[in-house]
């Protein structure tokens, strides 16, 4: 069902490609000299952003780069003026490989088969709290779908994406560009999480319909999400009016029964860049374009890079575990704090 409705809205992946083959990014600096590249997300231009990113910064090359000293690119929406202020945060030895690459603004533009009328409807009824926004759904299309043209454009094998919130609080002491390069891991990362079933709403079903034919690759998808059954009535009925408004058909069941993805965390990964140019990956991601859920639900970053990379091949991931935090896992919210109890434990999402 969900391959025949996304191949109905793939009209435009010609055009698409087209684009993304003109594609270049602002930058203040010539291509890296290896095929490693660490790219920090800033998602807002302002003092109290920036001064958390020159933590992470801090953090990152304290406990990382200032002994193997890759390229570590500034992404972000808009020229940074600030730019030698957050390099003078840098140690002197290693300043010369910060640099700053703005993202282009046709890489920002909703994909022109995005029904309006459908999107805005389905932002307005937010079934969970963390539903969030156009914005926050513009850039997942991005990681997901440009960035890895860009990377390959810009001559890199290989990437690391950390949050510009994430800190490294322990010393990394093998170069993990080296650990993905020489065992061919396609996935490496950090922390390993629960996704939003709601948000990730279809995801399995489109996984178990690309499959159809292979009933072992069928279970084992099936072990990549946990259910549970959706309490909250209000949940329920914006999730219904949702599914009836993207289907055109009602939800089947009284109950909402939800399968929740069990994937790494986005605020750090590695990534092997020609994994998404492979000849069976390739059609597989342009019909997740096609079909839009980024938009109309929230498909996450996580979950499709965690659940396309197992799905292909499991053993090719790995997990790499080491203490991590970003700001909202320091925060604390109503006198309850998200942090672990003992600082020997490893993230701060999950405690193992």
């Amino acid at each position: 069902m969900y391959i025949l409705q996304t191949i109905q809205r793939m009209n435009n992946i010609e055009a698409i490609e087209k684009q993304l083959n003109s594609l270049s990014l602002t930058s203040n600096a010539e291509k890296p000299k290896s095929g490693f590249g660490i790219f920090v997300y800033l998602p807002c231009i302002d003092k109290d952003h920036i001064a958390v990113l020159k933590n992470t910064l801090y953090f990152l090359y304290k406990n990382y780069n200032a002994n193997f000293k890759h390229d570590v690119f500034i992404v972000s929406r808009d020229n940074v003026k600030d730019q030698d202020d957050i390099g003078l945060g840098i140690r002197e030895e290693c300043r010369h490989t910060l640099k700053f690459l703005v993202i282009p603004p046709e890489c920002l533009e909703l994909p022109k088969s995005i029904d309006q009328n459908v999107l805005d409807r389905t932002l307005s009824l937010a079934p969970v709290k963390e539903w969030g926004n156009i914005e926050e759904r513009v850039m997942t299309h991005f990681w997901v779908f440009h960035f890895w043209k860009i990377a390959k454009q810009m001559g890199l094998s290989h990437v690391m994406k950390i949050n510009f919130d994430t800190y490294i609080e322990e010393p990394i002491r093998e170069d993990l560009y080296n650990i993905v390069k020489e065992k061919d891991y396609n996935l490496l990362f950090n922390i390993l999480q629960v996704d939003s079933g709601v948000c990730c709403y279809g995801i399995k079903d489109f996984l178990m319909s690309h499959n159809k034919d292979n009933e072992d690759k069928r279970t084992e998808i099936k072990s990549y999400f946990s259910q549970d059954k959706i309490s909250d009535l209000n949940c329920v009925s914006a999730l219904k009016q949702i599914h009836k408004i993207v289907y055109k058909k009602d939800y089947p069941l009284e109950d909402l029964l939800i399968d929740q993805p069990i994937v790494c965390n986005d605020s750090f990964f590695v990534m092997n860049v020609d994994f998404w140019f492979r000849t069976d990956i390739a059609p597989l991601m342009r019909i997740i374009e096609a079909s839009n859920n980024i938009f109309y639900f929230k498909w996450s970053l996580s979950s499709i890079i965690s659940l396309v990379a197992m799905m292909v091949d499991k053993e090719k991931m790995t997990r790499c575990v080491f203490r991590t935090s970003n700001r909202e896992h320091r925060e604390v919210i109503d006198g309850v704090a998200k942090m672990p109890l003992k600082y020997s434990q490893s993230g701060c999402i999950t405690s193992k």
